[in-house]
């Protein structure tokens, strides 16, 4: 990342309390903010969106807007919903963002963003914590399958051979590891937990108020359980 971000960990719902801040509110006067959402939303996540924001926003989805008014519309923008800016916006429109407000993504990471294009004027929120459970369960299985042998034993079993007395691994009373205790750690930390593991894990602030055994931070990790 070549530049410096302004980052808040919010979720979508965060609109909210954002646009009823007291110095947006006097920065606006009484004119009432548009939201504009720059990627292509169907009608159900629309639905979500208007019972999300209330009538907090006007609300205005630029894959709606003619070619020749988007750069009006970019323009008038108090808040931008975005999914991938290298996607939903040209170049040229991206110039036209920097007096935005704020611009919320609609994914957890922003990683494939190429961040450095955007106004460095730009405060940026990604959606934290979102997909924390399909994550989660995605991890679930992953682990499930290392454990049984998953993929092994399929190719074995795909050629003839059945290895029905081969061990394989219970995760219950084992011990569950996990490096960064967000979202996406604690859900994960959840399920594991109901599979009858142990968890361990290490966050940034040494603390959570989810449950675990111990709690650290990286700079205090000692290798091996007493």
């Amino acid at each position: 990342m070549n530049r410096e971000v302004l980052t808040y960990w919010a979720t979508t719902t965060n609109f909210i309390g954002f646009l009823l801040l007291p110095r947006f509110r006097a920065y606006l006067g009484a004119s009432k903010p548009t939201l504009v959402v720059v990627f292509d939303v169907e009608s159900v996540g629309r639905r979500v969106i208007r019972e999300t924001i209330g009538e907090v926003a006007d609300i205005l989805y630029l894959t709606d807007v003619p070619a020749a008014e988007r750069a009006d519309v970019l323009r008038r923008a108090d808040v931008i919903f975005a999914q991938h800016t290298a996607k939903d916006l040209t170049t040229d429109e991206l110039s036209l963002i920097r007096r935005v407000r704020l611009l919320q993504f609609y994914t957890a990471g922003v990683d494939f963003i190429p961040l450095q294009a955007l106004p460095a004027e730009c405060p940026i929120a990604t959606n934290g914590g979102a997909f924390a459970e399909p994550m989660a369960e995605h991890a679930l299985a992953m682990t499930l399958a290392a454990a049984k042998r998953l993929f092994i034993e399929h190719h074995h079993l795909a050629h003839g051979a059945f290895h029905q007395f081969t061990p394989n691994r219970m995760l219950g009373g084992r011990v569950c590891g996990i490096f960064g205790f967000g979202g996406v750690g604690v859900a994960t930390a959840r399920l594991m937990r109901a599979m009858g593991m142990t968890i361990y894990a290490i966050n940034r602030r040494g603390y959570s108020t989810a449950p675990t055994t111990p709690q650290t931070r990286p700079h205090n990790i000692r290798f091996g359980v007493n």
